[in-house]
């Protein structure tokens, strides 16, 4: 850790962990190089998903990584890609029900709870 001497203090990254775009895909996004970088082949019809077992992104907030996940889901090849969205309904008695406005529900980010859309 260094200072600039104005109150600020920084953390120095070896150059061997940052990622610098290369090859075919140079001016894809940040997001998608760093995709390409840790499953290789993600867009061909050959990848294997047991990649998965070895190796993950991690991100901060839910908010990036649902970003690379849908980065991600979207370089998959596939000739067939289904949408999963969650129950918008429940079968209890309305009069014991919290209610709350599907479209509202849907907005949720809860790190426990997945999407209301889901890609597979």
């Amino acid at each position: 850790m260094y200072s600039d001497g104005n109150h600020h203090d920084y953390v120095k990254i070896p150059d061997n962990i940052i990622l610098h775009p290369t090859g075919d895909n140079i001016n894809d996004s940040y997001e998608q190089q760093l995709i390409r970088t840790t499953f290789p082949d993600i867009d061909l019809p050959t990848f294997s998903p047991d990649i998965f077992e070895d190796r993950a992104i991690l991100c901060p907030l839910n908010v990036d990584i649902n970003k690379i996940n849908t980065l991600a889901t979207d370089m998959f090849h596939s000739d067939k890609a289904e949408t999963y969205t969650s129950v918008d309904y429940t079968d209890i008695n309305p009069d014991q029900a919290v209610h709350f406005p599907p479209e509202f529900l849907n907005t949720l980010d809860i790190s426990s709870i997945y999407h209301h859309t889901n890609l597979h």
